[in-house]
């Protein structure tokens, strides 16, 4: 089934081990991973995309060793759960996991700051960054 949506013009990069991306890409691109940090900047971003019928993308890259861009979905859902202050977690549910070509590098996603003048480095290791959808994503 394909999303005729719009594509945000922001989306969210996260880090997650390539092999639990292949299963969830294998067995139908249907899928979600939970992560130990709050993402209440994106939530809030998909809450706004979603209110303006339009569809947010997470692209990941290999949380194990260094790599460019693997894999983009769109994201369905955020959870957050506050239960203890100390350790709050963020589940997040997607659709459509599809390989990007080429797995361009990090460094082509421009950063959603205030500027938004800086890229992610390449180098990058944290759970996720808001960014904005780089042109190869956009129109999809």
């Amino acid at each position: 089934m394909t999303d005729h949506r719009p594509t945000s013009e922001y989306c969210i990069y996260a880090i997650k081990d390539s092999r639990n991306l292949d299963e969830v890409y294998e067995s139908g691109g249907f899928g979600g991973f939970t992560e130990n940090s709050k993402w209440v900047t994106g939530q809030h971003l998909l809450e706004d995309t979603q209110s303006k019928n339009q569809k947010l993308l997470v692209i990941f890259s290999a949380a194990e060793r260094a790599t460019g861009l693997l894999y983009y979905a769109i994201l369905t859902q955020i959870n957050i759960n506050d239960g203890d202050p100390k350790n709050p977690l963020t589940t997040y549910h997607f659709t459509s996991l599809t390989p990007i070509k080429d797995a361009p590098p990090k460094s082509s996603l421009r950063l959603r700051d205030e500027a938004g003048q800086k890229f992610l480095s390449d180098s990058y290791i944290r759970s996720y960054a808001l960014c904005f959808t780089p042109d190869f994503l956009k129109g999809l």
